[in-house]
């Protein structure tokens, strides 16, 4: 494809993003249905000392997004020791796509930083963390936090991911392999494989800064935003050395 530089408007990008933004809408993959009358919403189940620590988070964590605290139910269950957020107000029926047409929401996109090549930077307009996490907090779904995980700054990671995810695939302009071979930056890869001599991240900035020197079909296109998308939120967004080192050791467990 990149042969034929008509061709490269039928990139991997117009089959990604349609996907993907509507996954940091809607799915989670924490998420279970919640039909009918079952709870929906945001749900941690805890011992009682994280309990007792939740609901302060969670209203500082509405507020810094400015979402007005009486749209949002809060429910205990304390035989299970579970607290769950939910979204109150109409539209219970109505896809979570079409969440910023309720007024009293005030959804508005949300301008990010990219890095690019050369050190340098460009700003970019995309979902906002507020309208990720109303998404969550609407019927529909049930997304569990547990353990650890029992948390209000995993909730935040969580949303903060999923930002990332979809801010990356917004632009994305690789050759399409249209049934041939992948093409891939030799510098970096070996036929899909980190070279083992290149820092993770370093390879997949390379997919993203210079993203013509590369041909990948949908499938792994996804992959790669996903590992790049999440390994770039702790390693640049939060700054979070510890964890961004776990998630290379995950993403590089079976070589």
């Amino acid at each position: 494809m990149t042969a034929n530089p008509a061709g490269r408007i039928r990139t991997v990008a117009s089959f990604l993003i349609p996907f993907l933004l509507a996954l940091a809408h809607t799915a989670s993959v924490q998420a279970q249905e919640a039909p009918g009358a079952r709870a929906y919403g945001v749900q941690f189940v805890c011992s009682p000392a994280q309990l007792a620590q939740l609901s302060p988070g969670m209203l500082r964590y509405l507020r810094q997004l400015g979402i007005p605290a009486h749209l949002v139910q809060e429910t205990f269950d304390k035989s299970r020791g579970a607290v769950t957020y939910s979204l109150l107000g109409p539209g219970a029926a109505v896809s979570t796509l079409f969440l910023a047409q309720r007024p009293e929401l005030a959804i508005e996109n949300e301008v990010v930083v990219l890095p690019v090549r050369n050190n340098k930077t460009r700003k970019l307009k995309t979902v906002s963390r507020k309208e990720i996490l109303l998404a969550l907090l609407h019927p529909g779904r049930l997304t569990e936090f547990r353990g650890k995980a029992c948390d209000v700054q995993a909730l935040v990671d969580h949303v903060g991911i999923r930002q990332n995810i979809v801010a990356w695939a917004q632009k994305l302009e690789w050759g399409w392999p249209e049934g041939g071979p992948a093409k891939w930056n030799s510098r970096y890869w070996i036929k899909g494989t980190p070279r083992p001599d290149v820092p993770l991240y370093k390879a997949l900035n390379d997919m993203f800064f210079e993203q013509g020197k590369y041909a990948i079909g949908c499938y792994t296109a996804t992959k790669m935003v996903y590992a790049h998308g999440l390994l770039d939120y702790f390693r640049r967004v939060k700054g979070d050395a510890d964890a961004a080192h776990a998630v290379e050791r995950r993403l590089l467990g079976d070589g």
